[in-house]
């Protein structure tokens, strides 16, 4: 072998690595690529699901919100409930104070009303008032009137 046909060979043996390590690079460079686009891909849907559970959050205090605003309300509601409720009894038990007696059905009609009072409040002066009424004479309606 001359020294022409052994350097002929040793350039195609040069050419065929760097073709070969040109195919590598373009490889690693598409595997580089892919794996930018996997983690800008990513990012993007770390993003929207950061979106997503901000407007979650959002939603969920708009409803917190709403619920406070309507548990006040309700509160509201049930102080007045109560206040007249209390009012209705109070006229109801000084009737029969007055009078000196109390009817059967007016009897019910306040056992049932005292009942609801007692179990959300504990004020002497309905109590004080139900007591007195508990001791009067029973009387049917329409007996002595």
């Amino acid at each position: 072998m001359d020294i022409n046909s052994g350097l002929l060979a040793l350039i195609i043996v040069i050419i065929y690595s760097l073709g070969n390590l040109l195919a590598g690079i373009n490889k690693v460079r598409n595997e580089y690529g892919s794996l930018k686009n996997w983690l800008v891909n990513k990012e993007m849907i770390k993003q929207e699901q950061l979106k997503e559970a901000n407007k979650l959050k959002d939603s969920f205090e708009e409803i917190n919100a709403k619920v406070t605003e309507m548990s006040k309300n309700q509160e509201v509601q049930q102080t007045i409930n109560l206040m007249l409720l209390r009012e209705k009894l109070k006229d109801k038990l000084e009737r029969p104070i007055e009078r000196g007696y109390v009817y059967f059905d007016e009897l019910d009609d306040i056992n049932a009303m005292y009942s609801l009072y007692s179990n959300v409040s504990t004020r002497n002066g309905i109590h004080s008032r139900y007591e007195r009424v508990k001791k009067l004479e029973t009387k049917r309606r329409f007996e002595d009137e």
